[in-house]
């Protein structure tokens, strides 16, 4: 019989991440490590390249950084929410920002720290 952390690993590694952050390093780094753990992962450092890349690579989740050079979080936030494929999407905004009810009333599902812990953000 197979065991529940398999089954968990096997969920895991189907799936999709699209990190949006403007700091490419942070972006690869974590890219890297999110792929080590089964994950398939596309990275953008703009808002205007995220809504480039998510239609196609269909996220299953986004984290999303709120302070972009070209459009801010929200704004790429609100166009991903409209895209078809992404309707069962989770959105974490990646942020440092403490107003955890103005990222919920954006649509955001979750709030993640910078620099986000690799083990909450697995968890």
């Amino acid at each position: 019989p197979r065991r529940s952390s398999d089954l968990a690993e096997e969920g895991r590694s189907k799936s999709r991440i699209l990190l949006v952050d403007d700091n490419a390093d942070s972006n690869d780094s974590l890219a890297a490590l999110l792929e080590h753990h089964g994950f398939e992962v596309e990275t953008a450092t703009t808002g205007a390249r995220a809504l480039e890349v998510a239609p196609a690579f269909r996220p299953h989740f986004v984290l999303l950084d709120i302070g972009l050079p070209d459009i801010d979080g929200f704004a790429v936030l609100e166009h991903l929410t409209q895209m078809e494929g992404l309707r069962n999407t989770r959105f974490m905004a990646l942020s440092g920002m403490d107003d955890d009810g103005r990222l919920r009333a954006a649509g955001f599902h979750h709030r993640i720290l910078k620099p986000p812990r690799f083990e909450k953000l697995l968890a």
